[in-house]
């Protein structure tokens, strides 16, 4: 029985993250994730801001990858618009009259090893945020699954309306399980 127990929690279950970003409209930002391998769902991520107000609803979407009906959809309602980062070695830029740069964090192994214990993710995690050159960033949000220690800056979109940059990041490390610890941030930029 304890062996069992024992197998069952320290079981892979393999679950891959892959985020993806339809877009924004005045005050809500949209981000679809898909969970492969085991775990196998897609889920829809809204992100709403108002002021200092922020809040952020998950819905589960029936069938798995199955997002392209709510993506055509959103793409005729009112978006605001995006421009997503070029990617330059490991740092992101935006197109050329815009004058910041991205960067991802640089490594801590002392700070991972107080965020991830033998693969088993510690709470409450600390949150390492990018280099921003050129620009101040406070952070809006942050989406609980990621692990915010030495990862790397996967792609990264800007709403130049609204000074608002979502950040993807990939974290080579995964949990015991085998799962990814993916994850994005969304910044208000402030000169």
């Amino acid at each position: 029985m304890i062996l069992a127990l024992i197998y069952f929690i320290l079981l892979p279950t393999n679950c891959i993250q892959e985020f993806s970003f339809p877009g924004a409209s005045n005050q809500k930002i949209w981000i679809v994730e898909h969970v492969g391998g085991e775990c196998h769902y897609s889920k829809l991520i809204q992100i709403n801001y108002a002021d200092s107000l922020i809040t952020s609803v998950e819905s589960k979407i029936l069938e798995y990858k199955q997002t392209d009906s709510f993506i055509n959809s959103f793409a005729e309602s009112q978006q605001i618009s995006s421009i997503e980062l070029t990617k330059v070695g490991e740092n992101l830029t935006p197109v050329p009259q815009l004058t910041f740069t991205l960067k991802p964090p640089i490594a801590d192994s002392g700070l991972l090893a107080k965020n991830l214990r033998d693969g088993v993710r510690v709470y409450p995690p600390s949150i390492v945020f990018p280099v921003f050159e050129g620009v101040r960033a406070q952070l809006l949000y942050q989406y609980d699954a990621g692990l915010y220690v030495n990862y790397r800056i996967d792609r990264a979109y800007l709403m130049p309306d609204k000074n608002i940059l979502v950040v993807f990041t990939k974290n080579p490390l995964l949990t015991i399980g085998g799962d990814t610890m993916n994850g994005f941030m969304i910044f208000l930029l402030q000169k």
